[in-house]
C-alpha cells in the first residue's frame, strides 16, 4: 500500500507526539507500506520542529537529533505533481 505523508504527521512521529504513536501504529500494521512525500518535506519539518523549539518543547539538542533522525526516514521523496496530489486524496 502506498502512503504519502505530510509534514505534520512527520513532525508528530519525531516528537513521538499521541499522533505520531497512531501514525506509527497504523504503519506498523502494514506489512511493507510505500510510504511517499514530497520533495520540499524536509524544509516543512525543519520549520515545524523550529516551532516547537522556539515555542520551549523541544531543545537544541533533540532538535539536532530529530533532524539527524528524519534523515534516516525510508521515505520517496517526489515533486509535487496531479498524480501524487491524486494518490494523497
Amino acid at each position: 500500500m502506498i502512503y504519502v505523508l505530510d509534514a505534520s504527521a512527520v513532525v508528530d512521529l519525531l516528537v513521538r507526539s499521541d499522533w505520531g504513536e497512531r501514525v506509527r501504529e497504523f504503519l506498523a500494521a502494514e506489512p511493507e507500506p510505500l510510504l511517499l512525500t514530497v520533495a520540499h518535506l524536509d524544509a516543512e519539518v525543519f520549520s515545524g520542529l523550529a516551532r516547537n523549539y522556539r515555542a520551549g518543547l523541544l531543545d537544541a539538542e533533540e532538535v539536532t537529533g530529530l533532524l539527524q533522525r528524519l534523515g534516516s526516514l525510508a521515505m520517496g521523496r517526489v515533486p509535487i505533481t496531479a498524480e501524487l496530489l491524486e494518490v494523497a486524496w
